[in-house]
């Protein structure tokens, strides 16, 4: 069977654990809306710009619709270390002038000046796509449709890169068990341990009613092996280090403090606040 202590260390870490995740989750389902959002305005934007420099090549000769491009310019156009790149340009009289495979049809509702994007499937893989209606000259009739198209690779990769950043677990839960511990083997014989989680910003703070620490040790119990001048035990000073150093590793801050009953100490972890990147110039 469990010690008492070991329990009450099982049963601090699941009270806990469970509004801390809910926390870190709603967090990391925010920063995974946003970080798609700013993949898929910064991706788009590239598409659009393509499109463009491809419309601006396109001429009208003679009453036909021509794109003259060099084979180097085109394979640099396509060249992409991540994702596939795709090209099409199509005159309603004409049909596919020019581009390296087929699209789906674009919408119909094209107004030149304005791109429209919206995700298809091209040769199997999924892309993202910009349609851009080209005006053509006074008196032409035709109508031109610039597409360009990529794969998502860079935008899934982005999005699962900030994710995983904000929600290391492991270390997470590494952290908490140095400071329920911490707080149990150091807290007076039948005393209380309290752990609580506040948000704005998100802080976790663990207190115990033993004796204390003097403020003129609080930094140097952070330090590894340091022990309380005349502590009692078997600990070897690193319990508040390491959690210092997983606090410190993910740009939180950690302090101690007197607890506020009066007696004992207050561990207090606040955890970095996810800023919104500011706006991308238009």
């Amino acid at each position: 069977m469990d010690s008492p202590d070991q329990s009450l260390r099982r049963y601090l870490l699941v009270r806990l654990l469970t509004p801390l995740l809910v926390v870190l989750i709603l967090g990391a389902l925010g920063a995974f809306v946003l970080a798609r959002g700013i993949g898929t305005e910064v991706h788009d934007n590239w598409l659009y710009d393509s499109a463009m420099s491809l419309s601006e090549q396109i001429e009208v000769r003679e009453g036909k619709v021509v794109l003259d491009i060099p084979k180097p310019a085109i394979e640099m156009f396509e060249w992409d270390k991540y994702d596939l790149i795709f090209e099409e340009v199509t005159s309603r009289k004409q049909g596919k002038i020019f581009g390296n495979t087929r699209f789906p049809a674009p919408p119909n509702d094209l107004v030149a000046g304005t791109p429209r994007f919206y995700d298809g499937v091209i040769d199997g893989h999924p892309v993202r796509i910009v349609a851009v209606l080209v005006d053509t000259p006074p008196g032409d009739s035709d109508v031109v449709v610039v597409q360009v198209a990529e794969t998502k690779r860079k935008r899934e990769s982005l999005t699962t890169r900030i994710v995983w950043l904000i929600v290391p677990l492991e270390l997470l839960r590494e952290l908490l068990g140095n400071l329920v511990d911490n707080a149990i083997q150091y807290g007076r014989t039948g005393g209380q341990v309290t752990v609580s989680l506040t948000t704005s910003p998100v802080t976790l703070t663990v207190d115990d009613d033993g004796p204390g620490i003097p403020s003129d040790e609080w930094e140097l119990v952070l330090e590894p092996f340091y022990r309380l001048r005349g502590s009692a035990g078997n600990g070897c000073g690193l319990g508040l280090a390491i959690a210092q150093d997983i606090a410190a590793r993910h740009g939180s801050s950690l302090s101690i403090q007197d607890a506020p009953q009066g007696k004992g100490v207050r561990v207090r972890i606040v955890l970095p606040e996810r800023r919104k990147p500011a706006a991308m110039g238009g």
